[in-house]
């Protein structure tokens, strides 16, 4: 399977439009409140302000399975610049 990298919001909308039918039905109401959880996710991220990587990482790890890959990536430099 082929990924492509993209932002914490384009991924949860990807999820809602794709993934979150599948990974919630029957699981919804009151036995499920994880489903709650997910529609306010996906809700943040249709919102302007978007959706942290926390967010996105929790929802996409737990009911995304294989179509998401979700990682943390720090750099550091290894060479200084003198301004």
């Amino acid at each position: 399977m082929e990924y492509t990298t993209t932002t914490a919001t384009v991924a949860v909308l990807h999820f809602a439009e794709h993934g979150f039918r599948p990974a919630f039905k029957g699981k919804t109401g009151k036995e499920n409140p994880d489903y709650f959880r997910a529609v306010q996710i996906i809700k943040s991220a249709k919102s302007e302000c978007g959706v942290s990587d926390e967010r996105a990482r929790w929802l996409l790890e737990n009911y995304g399975g294989e179509m998401y890959r979700v990682e943390s990536r720090f750099e550091v430099a290894i060479t200084e610049t003198k301004i």
